[in-house]
């Protein structure tokens, strides 16, 4: 059965870059793969990446009907094959994209194949030597045949037979005969294989490689001196992000607000200018923030139609970015008040 063997992210190319092993069944010494191409088809039959063939695998034809292949008796033998296709952003956003659709916020999609195929129509028949004593002439060559030589030895006569199990050393004795004169035929064969990346394997494998999951690079400083359970907290709302849980990024934002509340109030004192007018301020816009999930039943009773009340991956990401100005921040103003 024709199948995928291994999706990974080719890392030895410039732009970011997937290959795909399968493997395909062909008749052994019947068919030969000559190319092949495919396309990188996403969950909701969007062509996302052309593919390109790697190497042909090395394949023999041969003729049927003799002891070595016999007519019909192709054995099956696999054979694999190494496509590669270009990821483009919109490429790897449709496959994360398509997660949505999901439970377990897989990628799915398919890998479709295009493969030029030959096969030999060639049988064999066979020539036999025959001595002209075995045919009772004795050494008499006949006339016929006299231009040929003057002794029996000397000559010998060829008899046509077709025997589906001949084998002799003497194959340049054999004759090719093709089914109405078709000696091979070209095909053009459409394999679909379907695929299935897990979250997890999406998640760290795929992702970082292809330039997804990233969202705003602020530079904090050292912070993990400082504030390392905070840290901890942006890294699950970045797992929660990746795995499209929103719940998730707000609790972990709000948790982390909490946490660097009571370092800087603890560091700088709970009635100084820098917590109560600067950190206050700031810890306040960042709390209506995230606490907008909280309340989005109470908003849907309000004047909205429901279907608009609802938060998404921008609003989580927008959140995400200023945890990290937020960390930042507090990172600062405990680096000015020492």
């Amino acid at each position: 059965m024709d199948k995928i063997k291994e999706i990974a992210i080719d890392e030895s190319f410039l732009t970011p870059s997937v290959r795909i092993t399968a493997e395909i069944e062909l008749k052994q010494h019947k068919e030969a793969l000559i190319s092949f191409s495919g396309q990188l088809v996403s969950d909701g039959e969007k062509i996302i990446s052309n593919l390109s063939s790697f190497s042909l695998p090395s394949v023999t034809l041969m003729a049927e009907n003799n002891a070595y292949v016999k007519t019909g008796t192709a054995n099956i033998k696999k054979f694999e094959i190494v496509l590669h296709g270009e990821l483009s952003n919109a490429a790897a956003e449709m496959l994360e994209d398509s997660r949505k659709n999901n439970v377990k916020r897989d990628v799915r999609g398919k890998v479709r194949i295009s493969a030029n195929i030959a096969e030999s129509n060639l049988s064999t028949s066979h020539v036999h030597e025959i001595d002209l004593p075995w045919l009772g002439l004795g050494n008499k060559v006949p006339e016929v045949l006299s231009h040929l030589g003057t002794g029996t030895n000397e000559i010998k006569l060829l008899a046509y037979r077709f025997d589906s199990n001949y084998s002799t050393n003497r194959t340049n004795l054999w004759l090719l005969a093709a089914e109405r004169a078709n000696i091979v035929k070209i095909s053009t064969r459409t394999i679909e294989l379907s695929f299935e990346i897990k979250a997890s394997d999406w998640i760290n494998d795929f992702s970082p490689k292809i330039g997804l999951g990233k969202v705003l690079i602020i530079e904090v400083g050292r912070i993990n001196d400082t504030f390392p359970e905070a840290l901890e907290h942006l890294n699950n709302a970045e797992k929660s992000f990746l795995v499209w849980s929103t719940k998730g990024v707000y609790a972990e934002c709000r948790e982390l607000a909490s946490l660097l509340d009571r370092k800087v109030k603890e560091f700088l004192g709970a009635n100084s200018f820098a917590y109560k007018e600067k950190w206050r301020k700031a810890k306040d816009r960042f709390d209506a923030l995230s606490s907008l999930d909280l309340h989005l039943e109470d908003i849907k009773n309000s004047k909205y139609n429901d279907g608009e009340v609802r938060i998404g991956k921008p609003d989580a990401e927008n959140l995400m970015m200023n945890a990290k100005v937020l960390l930042k921040y507090a990172s600062d103003l405990m680096k000015e008040g020492t």
